[in-house]
Parts: C-alpha cells; sequence; structure tokens
C-alpha cells in the first residue's frame, strides 16, 4: 500500500504547531518544549510571518555541548535548522522515512499551499506503519481461519 503523510495527519498529528520567536533565548525554548510536551518549535522571524527554521531538543543538546552549558545569553536563531527538509500531506510516507534516514532528523514540516500545517515526526512514521502492519496481520490471521 503506498501510503500519504496525509494519512498520518488524519490519524496522529491532530496538535496544534508551537512556535517560537527567532530571537527568543533557548532556555525559552527549552521551556515552551517541555511545557507543551513538543521535541520540535516552528521558528518565526515575527509571529504571523513565514517560518524560517525549526528549533529541536538535538539543536538545543548541540547547543549546551558545544558552549559547556553556557547558553543563558544564546537566542534559538543561533542553533535552529535553516536547512528544512519538508514535504506535502501528498508526500509518500516512504519517501518521508526514508528522508529522515538520509538527513539524520526526527521531525519534518508539512507543507500545503506554501503553509505549514504540521510537523510529522520519525515517531508518527514508525506508529502509523506498526498500526499498519498489525491491520495486515489481522487480515492474514482472518484468512487463514478461512
Amino acid at each position: 500500500m503506498r501510503a500519504l503523510v496525509r494519512e498520518i495527519l488524519d490519524q496522529y498529528a491532530k496538535r496544534a504547531l508551537v512556535t517560537i520567536g527567532a530571537h527568543e533565548m533557548l532556555f525559552v525554548a527549552a521551556q515552551r518544549m517541555c511545557d507543551e510536551k513538543v521535541h520540535s518549535l516552528i521558528v518565526e522571524d515575527r509571529p504571523g510571518r513565514p517560518f524560517i527554521g525549526i528549533f529541536t531538543e538535538h539543536d538545543f543538546v548541540r547547543a549546551v555541548a558545544e558552549r559547556k552549558g553556557n547558553v543563558a545569553a544564546v537566542q534559538v536563531f543561533s542553533y535552529m535548522t535553516k536547512d528544512l527538509a519538508t514535504c506535502t500531506s501528498d508526500t509518500l510516507i516512504a519517501d518521508v522515512k526514508r528522508l529522515m534516514m538520509q538527513r539524520r532528523i526526527r521531525h519534518v514540516p508539512v507543507i500545503d499551499s506554501d503553509k505549514i500545517v504540521a510537523v510529522i515526526s520519525i515517531g508518527d512514521v514508525t506508529h502509523f506503519q506498526a498500526t499498519l502492519a498489525e491491520v495486515h496481520q489481522d487480515l492474514v490471521d482472518e484468512r487463514m481461519r478461512i
């Protein structure tokens, strides 16, 4: 089956986008991720403007490691990922998974009509594929009983 990203969005990615300003401090970003229970933030230059990057837990850990913990005065734009890998809701899930593996990333913004509509994670992809595998196994088991 050639499943599309939109199927993940329909089932798993109903959460609101969580954003942060590019000039916010890293500790504000870390606190927002904790408060919102997310692992990435969409970075905006100004509220309501097109996004300019993504800031992830990995970016935060990299900043802490490079600065030996001294991140109190560091802004998000200094460590956000600017060279974004994106997809659309019509992208094949297998293609997004391949992109994530090739780029070694865990979060991919979904862009439709030049607007970000969601961020899907490797967890979303894995959960969706596991659910499909369970359904397939149930069908095989049912067929074997006939």
